[in-house]
């Protein structure tokens, strides 16, 4: 997802609330985010909060709130009892909005969005032929795989694919490869489409071009894949 948001709240009560969580506002969205869905997030003018996503402190603040109101019981130690109420009103509106913007996608409201990549592979100069590319739309839950190809014997590959967001689509490619390496399982290289390559419609108007790729060397962000 980009880091431009929809927003479901006014700025001056997601100001408020998060002066009185002791937060930035640019922190609250930690608040939110195991909340809601890909359709429902909250706005960031800077990219850096979502490097704290799995930040454990909040995640367990934002639990604490919502079982203990399961369960009837007084708010956290940390949190006083009219403050605990507002933030258990703002969760329980933002849950709202999240539904809602979920069912709107559900129901096929949004936009078509489409990409298409190629490009070469090669392993130590030689055309890597047969080697699994998948084109994904990235989400925090689970990515949604958009295409699926191999390359030919000249080691050439394209792939492309639409999906329906009411935000911006999320795309990048995954490389599944074993160039100089002789284990069981896979590298995986994965490869982020620029957000210009992103067309409307379900027929990409433009083709993203990776050029040739030596996967012989090595990739920010390669992990290995045993099941792909």
């Amino acid at each position: 997802m980009n880091s431009k948001f929809l927003l479901c709240v006014s700025p001056s009560s997601y100001a408020q609330l998060s002066k009185k969580l002791l937060l930035n506002t640019t922190d609250m969205p930690l608040l939110i985010i195991h909340l809601t869905t890909e359709v429902m997030e909250m706005p960031m003018e800077h990219t850096e909060p979502m490097e704290l996503m799995e930040d454990m402190v909040l995640d367990l603040l934002m639990l604490d709130i919502m079982e203990r109101e399961k369960l009837d019981l007084d708010p956290p130690r940390t949190i006083s009892k009219p403050y605990y109420h507002e933030i258990l009103s703002f969760l329980h509106f933002v849950c709202f909005c999240a539904v809602l913007s979920t069912s709107n996608a559900l129901f096929g409201i949004g936009r078509k969005q489409s990409v298409a990549v190629t490009g070469r592979l090669t392993c130590n100069g030689v055309p890597a032929k047969d080697v699994k590319i998948k084109l994904y739309e990235k989400e925090k839950i689970k990515d949604v795989k958009m295409d699926e190809t191999t390359t030919d014997v000249n080691g050439y590959f394209k792939v492309s694919g639409y999906k329906t967001e009411i935000t911006n689509i999320d795309p990048q490619i995954n490389i599944y490869h074993r160039c100089n390496y002789k284990k069981l399982c896979y590298k995986k290289v994965p490869i982020k489409i620029p957000d210009n390559f992103i067309t409307s419609g379900i027929v990409p108007k433009k083709t993203f071009d990776i050029g040739e790729i030596n996967l012989a060397n090595r990739f920010k962000g390669t992990t290995i894949d045993c099941i792909n």
